[in-house]
């Protein structure tokens, strides 16, 4: 893990240029990010921390919980962090109080401040990247504007923890032992900065707080450290803000087990925070006791985590050493889990749906064109009876015995519709159910359908298929300027228009992973596939984004592998699951996800 490959560029400082704690906190980040490029420690340093939460959930007793919801405390956020995490056993997220444009703030120069401080501590600085990241070392502007909370939302990662390995400023940023070693969510959002004079706006800061709340509320994350947002060097006046960070918790307390506010105290780094925050905020325990505000919500709302996974082509077993999988009720695939499907393929992918089963309520799969290979193979030579291509599922199921097979069928999941459309043997992987049935299969062709997408019905929640729609994630070539439309079809997209699915999921082109997300204005994302690391910047073309009035709400082609040829590279995972929350509300089910690109 080459610190150099992520984030910003370290600089070596000079007496002239910096102050003596600037030059010396330099030195601390370049320490940090050199033990996590040692072979193994940023892996280890995760087993540790989330091996030290474990142990310390099973000491957790109700005495030793917290017995307050809300806690004020005059903390750095690091021990805040670790503190709340070691009595309760759960994993918290953390508020990065971040820099609105500038990856970091100021972490490579040395500053003091609080985001500069995470990031001198943890391993931050391994997750900013090109899909963040500028080349000239600023935010992309859709990251900008959702840190900004522009759509009502802020950046928060629960795929991937942060791991803190370093004290507090005070104890000289002391090396924690493993024992002491603590996984954090970065919750990141940016404050109004007020430092040239302007007024305060309360209702972007309003709408900021909101954002975090509603992040929080939407990933399922019940824990959280937040601080005195904005009102150390970006001026924001304290009672104003904490004022609206009470009306925050008021609103959405019944989501949440445990807030903590730290507010860092210290002589020389601006006025007091922590008397304002403590005096607004300690007496919402005693609000949250009346009858009116304890009384549980009405049940209007079913959130489910649905896990997308495609294309893993033999490789998943190695998904975890860079992407482990975070909890989900779904787990989803639609395809290429093996190159040609022969029974030891199909044997070994059967073998790990087992081994990570517990982790999920639900493991629903379909075939891609290269699972179905063999059999096709085989088919095609008369060694399987001629009625095989047709019905499937029985010989499938009983290969696959870990997951649940839909081959062209509809199931209901906990209230989910959904239909899994799996390869027929007969399809072409250039335009599948476009052209005609091939003659000569075994004299059974009048009984093949040129499709199956007519059997989706209407009104679908979840549409599995292995490949895109027409005009949808469906470019491929030898590189960017000789990119052309590949592996797409018409009859799914006339299809899609019919049954109106909310959320489409599908694989198939490497090149194309990515996802589109409706929004009021249209559509948000595009493609993550990035070919050449060395221009970080430059995703794979694609056509796009779709028409304002298709039909789906969210379309994620999420071909995991990357693509060998393109990049003159070994086979790999390039890319993580996609988590996907459905929230139903009344009779109808919303999706979303964190992990969008914003061109």
């Amino acid at each position: 893990m080459d610190f150099s490959k992520f984030g910003r560029r370290l600089i070596d400082g000079d007496k002239d240029n910096f102050r003596p704690h600037e030059l010396h906190n330099q030195k601390v980040l370049r320490s940090t990010l050199e033990w996590f490029s040692e072979p193994g420690n940023f892996e280890m340093s995760e087993t540790f921390a989330r091996s030290n939460v474990s142990n310390w959930k099973k000491l957790v007793s109700e005495e030793k919980k917290n017995s307050s919801k809300v806690e004020v405390l005059a903390a750095d956020w690091g021990d805040a962090v670790f503190d709340a995490t070691k009595r309760n056993g759960v994993i918290y997220a953390a508020l990065n109080m971040a820099d609105a444009y500038t990856p970091g703030g100021g972490y490579v120069e040395g500053s003091a401040a609080q985001e500069e401080n995470m990031f001198r501590r943890t391993n931050c600085h391994f997750f900013i990247d090109h899909t963040v990241m500028q080349q000239n070392e600023r935010y992309h502007q859709g990251f900008s504007d959702l840190i900004n909370a522009k759509n009502g939302m802020v950046y928060l990662d629960t795929q991937r923890v942060r791991v803190c390995v370093r004290g507090n400023e005070a104890s000289g940023y002391r090396w924690l032992p493993s024992g002491e070693v603590f996984p954090f969510f970065e919750l990141r959002a940016a404050a109004d900065n007020l430092r040239g004079g302007g007024a305060f706006n309360r209702e972007s800061s309003a709408r900021k707080i909101e954002a975090q709340f509603k992040t929080l509320v939407h990933c399922g994350v019940r824990h959280v450290v937040l601080s005195a947002f904005g009102c150390g060097a970006f001026k924001n006046p304290p009672e104003e803000i904490a004022t609206l960070y009470r009306d925050a918790v008021l609103r959405h307390h019944h989501s949440f087990d445990h807030i903590v506010f730290a507010v860092y105290v210290h002589p020389n780094y601006g006025p007091d925070n922590f008397t304002p925050f403590a005096t607004i905020l300690n007496p919402v325990n005693s609000l949250l006791q009346s009858p009116a505000l304890s009384m549980a919500p009405p049940q209007l709302q079913k959130k489910l985590d649905i896990l997308h996974l495609s294309d893993t082509h033999n490789l998943h077993r190695t998904i975890e050493a860079r992407f482990p999988l975070p909890s989900a009720h779904i787990l989803l695939h639609t395809g290429d889990f093996t190159n040609r499907g022969t029974e030891q393929e199909i044997a070994d992918f059967n073998d790990w749906l087992g081994e990570i089963r517990p982790r999920f309520k639900y493991i629903l799969v379909i075939l891609g064109n290269h699972d179905v290979a063999t059999v096709r193979h085989q088919w095609l030579n008369a060694k399987l009876d001629p009625s095989f291509a047709l019905e499937p599922q029985t010989w499938w199921q009983q290969r696959l015995p870990n997951c649940s097979v839909l081959h062209h069928q509809a199931v209901n999941v906990e209230g989910l519709s959904i239909f899994g459309s799996s390869w027929d043997l007969w399809l072409k992987s250039e335009r599948p159910g476009d052209d005609a049935v091939p003659t000569g299969y075994l004299n059974i062709e009048p009984q093949l359908p040129r499709h199956n997408f007519h059997r989706i019905p209407t009104g679908i929640d979840i549409l599995l298929t292995h490949g895109p729609a027409r005009n949808i994630f469906d470019c491929i070539g030898a590189n960017q300027r000789s990119c052309h439309i590949w592996g797409s079809s018409d009859a799914l997209t006339e299809n899609i228009w019919r049954a109106k699915p909310k959320l489409h999921l599908f694989g198939h082109l490497h090149e194309q992973r990515g996802v589109w997300v409706k929004t009021d204005e249209g559509y948000v994302g595009g493609v993550e596939y990035c070919q050449d690391h060395r221009h970080p910047t430059a995703y794979f073309p694609t056509v796009g984004p779709p028409p304002v009035n298709y039909p789906c709400s969210m379309i994620s082609c999420n071909a995991m592998k990357n693509h060998p040829d393109l990049e003159n590279k070994k086979a790999h995972i390039a890319g993580p699951a996609r988590l996907i929350t459905a929230t139903q509300v009344g009779q109808k089910w919303h999706f979303s996800t964190s992990s969008v690109r914003f061109a």
